[in-house]
């Protein structure tokens, strides 16, 4: 608790010299996308669907990331011949669901300076960074785990928090994994509906893939894996749980089970998987569906944050 209340105190005075004296803009909106929940809470399904929205209404948006999971020592643009243990499974995932200029670097002002140096980009995404206050932005949005919520209340290493809870109001919008009957914000849901062979590429319906296969050898190693279990169990397999921890570094090794049933694992996790993928692995896309009109809201905010040429 002692190391907790000094570890508030220290993040209270980064956010009020950042306050008072922010640093420098960079000329086009820079979106942050952050929690003060350590750990998965959906930022990355959030940033692609964000990256999708701007892409669908003529936008040229960026992402830039920190590239957790990888060890990054320099700036480093991500590729299709990119690894995960070279940019992180993060950074890798938004490229290849977006097909968007990804920068990975612990200096994201360096990422954003190289991007409108090389790039025809109009509107950056930060994948986290909330905390990182080196870095000016426009609009930021925290995400919450609605199941986990914001746990005991208290700050690192007591609780889970990055920052107070009352941070999140400073922000443009909460958003909100799931339901929750304490945070309030902006309900989304991530819904799981086909798999992608991993080896052909073909693509079926959880449910007809269920009827084929019935036992699976469920795999996750993202926030929430429990979540992913029972989705999976409410379209109808019979699922052999394996949790791993957030950005585990798989082997071929890790997931050798010999009893023959096939592996079904989330998009993040088949990133890391695909060099020595079998041809009975699957990867399950996640989708963000919101209740709200928040993509309107969202859009609206963005062309306000525009600066006139």
């Amino acid at each position: 608790m002692p190391v907790s209340l000094l570890y508030r105190f220290i993040i209270y005075k980064k956010r009020s010299t950042f306050l008072s004296n922010p640093p420098q803009k960079h000329g086009i909106p820079i979106v942050v996308v952050g929690n003060i929940y350590v750990g998965g809470t959906g930022k990355t399904p959030i940033v692609i669907y964000l990256v999708n929205l701007l892409k669908e209404k003529g936008y040229k948006p960026a992402v830039i990331s920190r590239g957790y999971g990888a060890n990054i020592e320099k700036l480093t643009i991500v590729c299709k011949s990119s690894k995960p243990s070279d940019v992180g499974d993060e950074p890798l995932l938004i490229f290849n669901s977006c097909k968007v200029p990804v920068v990975v670097n612990p200096d994201r002002n360096a990422s954003v300076r190289y991007i409108l140096e090389n790039h025809d980009c109009d509107i950056i995404i930060s994948d986290d960074g909330l905390q990182h206050y080196d870095l000016n932005r426009d609009i930021e949005l925290v995400v919450f785990d609605g199941q986990k919520g914001i746990g005991n209340g208290f700050l690192l290493p007591a609780g889970p928090l990055r920052e107070s809870v009352g941070r999140a109001k400073q922000a443009d919008f909460v958003l909100i994994n799931g339901s929750s009957s304490f945070l309030q914000g902006e309900n989304f849901y991530l819904d799981i509906n086909y798999a992608i062979n991993m080896v052909s590429g073909e693509q079926v319906s959880l449910a007809h893939l269920a009827q084929a296969i019935d036992k699976i050898h469920a795999v996750a190693g993202i926030g929430n894996p429990e979540r992913f279990f029972a989705q999976l169990e409410s379209k109808g397999f019979v699922v052999i749980r394996h949790e791993f921890g957030d950005h585990y570094p798989y082997t071929e090794q890790t997931l050798d089970f010999i009893d023959g049933c096939p592996v079904v694992m989330t998009e993040k996790d088949a990133v890391k998987c695909m060099a020595f993928a079998k041809e009975d692995w699957w990867m399950v896309p996640a989708s963000v569906r919101f209740k709200s009109d928040f993509g309107v809201r969202f859009l609206e905010l963005i062309k306000q944050n525009i600066t006139p040429s």
